[in-house]
């Protein structure tokens, strides 16, 4: 599930059309959004628990996704104003923010619940298949 998280995340380049010729306003607009759900996570997951916080960005994260695949072929908003037409590309931001800081829930939730040898083995899988698929992700956007 990692790999393909990553390797969506790191292959297809941020959508909005305002971003898309800047790299760096691009990076910033992701750290942004990165680091303030990260912080909304926190005081959540202490508030309801990790595993909580863990499912609910995955479930949030996933329908933003899916309504942004959904909206983004339908040509139902080619005749209406400009602001719909941003709709798509936006669901599609936060919905990748929300399943990357969804990384940050995998690690506190596995510390604060499983033992050494399962989380050893567990975590340092997932992050090995994290890290390997952002490696394969940025040969992939360069081929496309």
């Amino acid at each position: 599930m990692w790999f393909i998280v990553s390797l969506e995340s790191e292959a297809y380049p941020t959508e909005l059309p305002a971003l898309k010729d800047n790299r760096y306003a691009s990076l910033f607009v992701k750290g942004l959004m990165d680091s303030g759900l990260l912080i909304l996570l926190y005081f959540f997951a202490q508030r309801f628990g990790p595993r909580a916080a863990h499912a609910t960005v995955l479930i949030f994260g996933g329908l933003l996704c899916m309504g942004s695949a959904a909206l983004g072929y339908s040509s139902w908003f080619y005749g209406s104003s400009h602001t719909l037409y941003l709709v798509s590309p936006v669901l599609s931001v936060v919905g990748k923010a929300c399943i990357r800081s969804a990384t940050a829930t995998n690690i506190f939730f596995t510390i604060k619940v499983f033992p050494t040898g399962v989380r050893a083995i567990g975590l340092g899988s997932c992050l090995f298949w994290t890290r390997t698929a952002q490696l394969i992700g940025i040969h992939i956007s360069s081929l496309v």
